[in-house]
């Protein structure tokens, strides 16, 4: 059972920036973008992977849900890549992260329907769950703090402050 209280976080904007947080500090070097509104289906990119993160809070977790977000997202990809969008021409994987948790279900899914839906277009797919992102969470202790517990520390390590 998780000791983390996912219900905390009720908003779309708010799951953004829990995840911007987490991968932020798993990768120094990844381009994050918090800005509300149309994003072109991309919350962050790391260029070292050619890699675009797309954060979805699911409020109906389901496999049915992931399934149909990530097909919407796959059927704007061709038009993005035709018009040389940045960080789609050099794409080279979609990653959805998810508030939900994975089920053998949800991973037969993902594995049958949208890695070779993807892969169609040249785009390895991979499908981040609710476990990893508590895995991160308990690596971070500081990003647990901030957005579960509402600690927000005034004087953070060095460390913390350069990343």
């Amino acid at each position: 059972m998780s000791h983390i209280k996912w219900g905390l976080i009720s908003t779309g904007f708010e799951f953004q920036a829990l995840c911007g947080s987490l991968f932020g500090l798993e990768y120094p070097s990844i381009e994050q973008f918090s800005a509300l509104g149309p994003d072109k289906g991309v919350d962050a990119f790391l260029p070292t992977d050619s890699a675009i993160f797309q954060y979805k809070l699911h409020k109906e977790p389901t496999a049915a849900k992931v399934k149909q977000d990530a097909l919407h997202e796959l059927s704007k990809i061709p038009t993005r890549k035709a018009k040389g969008d940045r960080y789609w021409s050099t794409a080279k994987k979609w990653i959805l992260i998810t508030n939900i948790e994975a089920n053998p279900q949800l991973r037969e899914m993902w594995a049958a329907d949208i890695i070779p839906a993807f892969g169609k277009i040249g785009l390895v797919a991979e499908l981040t769950t609710k476990e990893q992102l508590e895995s991160l969470l308990l690596k971070h202790p500081s990003v647990t703090q901030a957005y579960f517990e509402k600690l927000n520390r005034t004087f953070i390590t060095l460390n913390e402050a350069v990343e």
